[in-house]
């Protein structure tokens, strides 16, 4: 591709990611031809290749640092693998497509090496205004991070970057969970609190200024020439952050305030509200489903509701003959600022867990001692010293380290406030039904009037919904009349929800893909169980020690606390992430079993789960696949059979003990791979439905083709979590429904002989 790098790239953890403006895509006109070049490894001569002209932005990452001669606005050749933006196929989980889609960005690629990107030396073209402006707001903001990056250490950096440049690359994880866990993350996010500081700071100015001139007071209305002052700066502000979607929205809300001012029309604010959410909304409708916009619109009502109430407090204050700094001053401010941050914290809770599904009770204590910090000390000398880094770097640099004073102490404070138990907690997804009735709920409580006959019986009503929907959603499972086998999208991994008649809720493993940064139990797993409303777990089954099996379950044991675990060796160990589970079992207090050979795990009305070998009992590794655990659930007249990642040689000894393996589902053996693809075994189980749990990028590996071929040539249906998403199977007396996440649509194999349900003549969409 050629194009423009659009935007400063932005590195942490060793991997960096840019966005490019690309004009032309080039293809091979011959597709044997060499990608070898001597100089320019990556590239060869474009006069062989065809060219698609096409102008997008493309998200490219990369490992490694990005070439640091190539600044933004410069052209450039980039060669990678591209690919839509993709998120994990299991509800409830982060959608990742739809994020970059409110950045206009719909396609992403991975360049291999640092070799594979080339500065082109073209001559200077004319741009766009609204492209040349953003181009120098990016190297302004690269400018601006580099200087931070010399000046300060990478904690205090990276949380400086955060508010003044929108880049939170260089946060480490665990200050970003520090930030998460007292309620305060919003702070380090470019958005309305530093944009009406900013305007609060620089209106402030300008007054002084504008009253120190008896010719601008004489001629012009003081108030409405402060707002045009200020507007440009915030212009300029929003250009140094990256005009991203939370910068955009608060300048728009900004914008229509002071655009209020000028127009005498200030004291309405619902109006203002509404006109400024309708703008957003006409720029880009499907910003009204994204987390940050409800969030941004539920703060801003709720400190609506209460700003009769702060402006008495100020008013009397005001009015008070006192010394300003007198005690009952400083306790009327603190209490009209806890106001702010609770009504914010109050407004925005059901949206929180509806999206994240957790919640701080500090976060309005959190927030007036580290907002001031931030925003009052640190943000005020960053953006002061900017203008400097050019002129005088030494000042600039002497700012930025008393600035960082603030960070330093708002990361101490969130550290420490982080650690109390009751710093935070994760809920289930709230329905839209209890999201309606809280806030109607609230509007009773702030907003309605005291004598109202229908007050009372209004707010008995919504607190008695709010408190039984919990209880008769876990009477609903309970008594569901089917029970459910969900086989979830971990990427390359596996994990089985089974929710048993009675309301039991057991797990069969959780493990996926691993990074510092990413926990496929906290960030897959975890909230689809919050979204089917279980904040519990029953049991737990690690089938053997594979990460892919169980590398997000330590996470899993923390929140949803099993009563039992079953694993398949005593003592594990030999990993940091095998060391964690162990640790989160002994923390939770959970029974560890080592199950025998058909051992019952659990057991309800209708069905029964149970070990159907001992492989694990016997010689070997702990990691070996072939001690994995083989489990077989018989429901309603049918049966699930899971035999971890056991290879040819375990299927062999299984089918030497003659052991009764028929099932209606199999979970593939080892992700569908050739190791596990025994003719034997399979016509063995000889299964109506293949589940295979396999990641989107070693296709043909996991699955490999002679396995799906050999499955086929017997009859299976095969659903591979990597195409179809989260498979669930409703297990009920007279046959299976079936539910894909990505087609979101259901497939019934229904048939009156259970005996007899290879027969799929019957089936219907």
């Amino acid at each position: 591709m050629s194009g423009r790098l659009l935007a400063s790239p932005e590195t942490g953890t060793g991997r960096t990611k840019f966005l490019l403006l690309a004009d032309h895509f080039f293809f091979p006109a011959d597709q044997s031809l060499s990608f070898k070049t001597g100089d320019q490894p990556g590239f060869s001569s474009l006069i062989q290749w065809r060219s698609l002209p096409l102008k997008t932005k493309i998200l490219l990452r990369m490992d490694g640092i990005f070439p640091p001669s190539i600044s933004p606005g410069a052209p450039m050749l980039a060669r990678a693998v591209l690919s839509r933006p993709d998120r994990y196929g299991t509800p409830g989980s982060f959608n990742y497509p739809a994020y970059l889609a409110a950045k206009s960005v719909y396609l992403q690629g991975w360049v291999k090496s640092e070799s594979h990107i080339l500065e082109l030396r073209l001559n200077p073209s004319t741009l766009p205004v609204h492209l040349w402006l953003s181009i120098q707001a990016e190297k302004l903001r690269q400018r601006i991070n580099t200087f931070l990056q010399e000046r300060l250490p990478v904690t205090t950096a990276g949380l400086y970057m955060a508010i003044l440049t929108g880049d939170r690359s260089m946060l480490s994880q665990a200050v970003q969970e520090n930030f998460k866990k007292t309620g305060v993350m919003h702070i380090l996010a470019i958005s309305g609190i530093h944009m009406g500081l900013l305007a609060l700071c620089c209106a402030l100015v300008f007054t002084f200024l504008v009253k120190r001139s008896e010719h601008l007071l004489l001629r012009h209305h003081a108030k409405k020439l402060v707002c045009l002052l200020t507007m440009p700066v915030l212009l300029s502000y929003a250009l140094i952050a990256g005009f991203n979607p939370p910068v955009v929205r608060a300048l728009i809300m900004t914008t229509i305030f002071f655009l209020a001012i000028l127009n005498d029309r200030q004291h309405h604010l619902p109006t203002h509200i509404s006109i400024a959410a309708l703008v957003i909304l006409l720029v880009n409708p499907w910003l009204l489903y994204s987390a940050s916009f409800q969030l941004s619109f539920g703060a801003v009502i709720g400190i609506t509701a209460v700003l009769p109430r702060i402006t008495s407090i100020v008013s009397s204050t005001k009015s008070s003959t006192t010394f300003f700094f007198s005690a009952d001053h400083v306790i009327n401010w603190v209490y009209s600022a806890f106001l702010v941050s609770a009504a914010a914290c109050l407004a925005t809770l059901p949206l929180l867990l509806y999206h994240f599904n957790r919640f701080s009770p500090i976060s309005p204590v959190t927030t007036l001692l580290v907002e001031p910090l931030i925003c009052f000390w640190s943000l005020i000398f960053g953006l002061i010293s900017i203008p400097f880094i050019y002129v005088a770097p030494e000042l600039a640099g002497l700012l930025v380290k008393i600035g960082s004073l603030g960070m330093k102490g708002a990361d101490l404070i969130t550290a420490v406030l982080a650690e109390l138990p009751f710093a935070d907690f994760r809920l289930t997804t709230p329905s839209p039904l209890e999201i309606g009735v809280y806030y109607l709920l609230l509007a009773a409580l702030i907003r309605g009037r005291p004598h109202t006959w229908y007050r009372k019986p209004l707010i008995w009503l919504s607190v008695a919904i709010l408190v039984l929907t919990p209880w008769y959603n876990k009477y609903r499972r309970a008594h569901q009349g089917c029970e459910k086998v969900s086989f979830l999208d971990v990427g390359q991994g596996s994990s089985a929800v089974l929710e048993m008649e009675g309301g039991e809720v057991v797990v069969i493993d959780g493990g996926g893909p691993y990074s510092e940064r990413f926990n496929v139990g906290e960030a897959v797993i975890a909230p689809y169980l919050w979204k089917k409303r279980i904040d519990r777990i029953d049991q737990l089954v690690v089938s053997h020690l594979d990460g892919d099996h169980y590398n997000g379950l330590p996470f899993i044991i923390k929140q949803f606390k099993p009563e039992k675990v079953w694993l398949n060796d005593p003592v594990p160990g030999g990993s940091m992430v095998a060391d964690n589970l162990m640790q989160a079992i002994r923390e939770i207090g959970c029974t560890l079993i080592v199950p025998d050979q058909n051992e019952i795990i659990s057991q309800s009305s209708i069905s029964t789960l149970r070990n159907v070998a001992d492989l694990h009992l016997g010689a070997g590794y702990p990691e070996d696949n072939n001690r994995s655990l083989v489990l077989k659930l018989s429901s309603n007249d049918h049966s699930f059979l899971f035999p971890g990642d056991i290879e040819n040689k375990a299927g062999e000894q299984l089918l030497r003990r003659d052991l009764n393996l028929k099932a209606d589902v199999l979970l593939a053996p080892h992700h569908g791979s050739i190791t596990s693809g025994s003719e034997d075994f399979a016509e063995a189980v000889s299964p109506d439905c293949l589940v295979i749990s396999a990641g989107k990028y070693r296709r043909k590996t996991f699955p490999a083709p002679e396995v799906t071929a050999l499955y086929r040539a017997l009859g299976s249906r095969i659903f591979n979590t990597a195409s179809r998403g989260t498979i669930i199977f409703k297990v009920r007396k007279g046959g299976l429904e079936i539910e894909t996440f990505t087609t979101d649509k259901q497939e019934r194999v229904f048939n009156p002989a259970p005996d007899h349900l290879t027969d799929h003549h019957s089936t219907r969409l």
